[in-house]
């Protein structure tokens, strides 16, 4: 369920697919944790509370956009699918999803990706 996590090349079945995901997106919640309490003391230390929570939201869309796109271009590159504009899509609307806050479902068209082979693979 767990192997190859970093192998974005690699195509999964729908078990190491969920596993992809529950991965990443842990990760991806512990580091955006991380980074808003850094965020957090700075602006608590600069004494200015009232834009704390407005900054650390903007900060965790920006991260969540940032994040699927890195995420996503990782797994079409390796895929060989940068050429086909439906992928790119996907990225994109996974990308959508992270601007409006939906957490528990941006990485999902992401794990969907993981299933694909590569294109030009004769698994096809």
């Amino acid at each position: 369920m767990f192997e190859g996590l970093k192998n974005f090349g690699m195509t999964r079945n729908l078990k190491q697919a969920i596993g992809w995901y529950l991965v990443y997106f842990i990760w991806f919640i512990v580091a955006a944790f991380v980074l808003w309490a850094i965020l957090w003391l700075i602006l608590w230390w600069s004494g200015d509370m009232t834009a704390l929570q407005a900054t650390a939201f903007r900060f965790g869309v920006i991260l969540a956009i940032i994040g699927t796109w890195v995420l996503g271009y990782l797994l079409l590159k390796a895929k060989n699918l940068l050429n086909n504009p439906w992928w790119i899509i996907l990225v994109l609307v996974s990308m959508g999803l992270a601007y409006v806050g939906w957490a528990l479902l941006w990485f999902i068209p992401l794990a969907y990706l993981t299933t694909k082979t590569i294109a030009g693979d004769s698994q096809e």
